[in-house]
């Protein structure tokens, strides 16, 4: 039976933009490629699920991560991709939902849905704790830890890991927006972004589980 990569992030876990139906598929018509969790599973020949949502905060991150560890199997591969702290859960009375924000506490109309005076609670309480420098700060730093904490354990258990912060290398790849000359806003990963994030990912992974038995 093959080993599977599971992937927990945001959207450029998910891949947004490369799905069909996103305009930049179909703008690539036949030239379509593939994102990056299924490129690293390809040149490690494992399967591979993918818990990425579109906006995912950290805390359902993790909790994504935590409700299937129970499944993830000796010499299988994780990798979760934590994204802004600025993105907050909170609970909806109208829809009895858990959500998050979007961004941050300026986002128009993100809280739209919510009755009034839990729409000003949150943006206070957003504006008061997270949107300075400073505090973001910190919160980078916890989450970090906590990230850099989970990929300890999952070594300890024989499961081969890299583990990212979004705000590190999501500038670093082609995005659709560069590649179709902004025809289409959009910040995330173009193929060719997921091609070049993926070699760095089979990269670290060989580096750290693979290459290392010939030091």
């Amino acid at each position: 039976m093959k080993n599977t990569l599971w992937v927990f992030g945001d959207s450029f876990t998910y891949g947004d933009g490369c799905h069909p139906g996103n305009d930049y598929y179909e703008w690539c018509k036949d030239d379509v490629g593939q994102t990056w969790d299924k490129i690293v599973a390809d040149h490690f020949n494992v399967n591979v699920k993918n818990f990425g949502v579109s906006g995912n905060c950290n805390e359902l991150i993790f909790d994504s991560f935590f409700d299937v560890l129970d499944e993830i199997r000796k010499d299988d591969m994780v990798s979760i991709g934590i994204t802004s702290p600025l993105r907050q859960p909170y609970y909806n009375p109208t829809s009895k939902q858990i959500e998050f924000n979007v961004n941050s506490a300026h986002v128009k109309g993100q809280f739209i849905n919510l009755p009034d005076a839990h729409r000003h609670a949150l943006v206070d309480y957003l504006i008061l704790f997270y949107n300075s420098m400073e505090s973001l700060n910190v919160w980078e730093a916890i989450w970090g830890k906590r990230l850099n904490n989970i990929s300890n354990m999952l070594t300890r258990l024989d499961i081969k890991n890299f583990n990212w912060k979004v705000k590190e290398y999501h500038s670093n790849y082609e995005s659709i927006s560069r590649v179709t000359r902004a025809e289409i806003d959009d910040y995330h990963w173009s193929f060719s972004g997921h091609e070049s994030f993926a070699k760095e990912v089979i990269k670290q992974l060989e580096l750290k589980y693979f290459f290392r038995i010939f030091i």
